[in-house]
């Protein structure tokens, strides 16, 4: 059976082609009645917008690539965001799944080969080497770009990391535990902002090699308790804690939850024995399971300023204008931003949210331990 086209649909509704174009595309200038009229007969006919064609005969086409590794629960949520954000507008998205592929140049190429030409980069981790012009991201939401051109958003750790450092401090907590990310530019930045901040509050930290997933907080948390263990011999009772650290931090939520089963395995409890902090503040650190005491990164923020940023690019050229950042967030206040010839680097501050999973710190509630 032959495929309804546009011509068909406007002969069975009596408009033109380029009004169904239009109309299909939820263009404004047609009105909601006609546009209504041709949607519901298109569904009737059974059309289906051929994405691919149109993308090869439009010079323009108003679509955006997002790059990231979607099996990290902040990625997947900066790009459900924008794919929202982007309908909203007009605009399609296409993903690429940068864990599928093992790294984000093939990522970026599999965008190129669908000739997307404007993208977005979530967290990219290549900036190291060298990058094709042709690869080169639009926005990247993380800390650097690969070159002035590109526009940068970042969450900003600074704030986000001196408030749970405060925190800690107010609950007594004087020695924690730090479970590094994946090794790259995120991970050092994040690293840093914390040891930053926990000094300015005269606490020391332990930093430890993990990851950014379960298995990997899980796995680095059952070390440490073999190596204290060791190190302590049988005067270490299970369930006492971790030599005497009162609390751990790890990169993200995810990597927390691996540490939170290793801890409650060990038998040492959160908070009680040992507060527990994560990073992104995901569904997982909301949830009623875990309670996670965790830093926000105004997911909305970064992915609405990033999408208007590619948008702009789109739609101005390679000189872009004025870009307005009010309403961004939910308050808007600690965003800067700077701009170059041809890029923007936006800073989006990030805020500690506290849950049940931090406490006093354990000489503060259990009158037997020693510190």
């Amino acid at each position: 059976m032959r495929r309804p086209t546009l011509r068909d649909i406007a002969q069975a509704t009596g408009t033109s082609i380029s009004t169904v174009s239009l109309a299909l595309r939820d263009d404004r200038r047609i009105t909601p009645a006609v546009r209504k009229k041709i949607q519901d007969k298109a569904s009737d006919m059974g059309y289906k917008v051929d994405l691919l064609g149109v993308m090869l005969r439009t010079n323009n086409p108003k679509v955006i690539g997002v790059a990231g590794c979607f099996d990290q629960e902040l990625h997947s949520a900066y790009s459900q965001q924008i794919i929202d954000l982007a309908a909203s507008k007009g605009y399609r998205v296409i993903t690429e799944n940068v864990s599928h592929y093992g790294d984000y140049t093939a990522a970026m190429t599999a965008l190129k080969e669908f000739r997307v030409e404007h993208t977005i980069v979530i967290n990219p981790r290549y900036f190291h080497d060298e990058i094709r012009d042709d690869l080169l991201p639009t926005v990247v939401i993380g800390q650097v770009a690969p070159t002035s051109r590109c526009s940068v958003v970042t969450s900003d750790n600074t704030v986000g990391m001196r408030e749970l450092a405060q925190h800690l401090h107010t609950l007594g907590h004087r020695r924690i535990i730090y479970f590094n990310g994946p090794k790259g530019i995120s991970s050092s930045f994040r690293r840093d902002a914390l040891l930053t901040a926990a000094q300015q509050r005269d606490i020391a930290v332990q930093v430890i090699p993990a990851g950014d997933n379960i298995d990997a907080g899980y796995q680095a948390l059952n070390q440490l308790v073999a190596d204290t263990w060791k190190d302590s011999g049988s005067s270490v009772v299970l369930g006492a804690g971790l030599g005497r650290a009162t609390a751990i931090v790890c990169y993200n939520d995810q990597c927390a939850q691996g540490v939170a089963v290793g801890l409650l395995r060990a038998g040492i409890t959160i908070p009680h024995q040992m507060s527990l902090v994560g990073f992104d503040n995901s569904e997982l650190a909301s949830s009623t399971a875990f309670h996670l005491t965790s830093i926000d990164r105004d997911v909305p923020a970064v992915a609405r300023l990033a999408l208007d940023f590619v948008i702009e690019k789109i739609e101005r050229g390679s000189n872009p204008g004025r870009v307005t950042t009010k309403g961004a967030g939910s308050s808007g206040s600690g965003r800067g931003v700077s701009v170059s010839n041809t890029g923007r680097h936006v800073r989006v501050p990030t805020k500690l949210v506290i849950r049940s999973s931090t406490g006093l710190a354990t000489y503060l509630n259990s009158p037997v331990r020693k510190v």
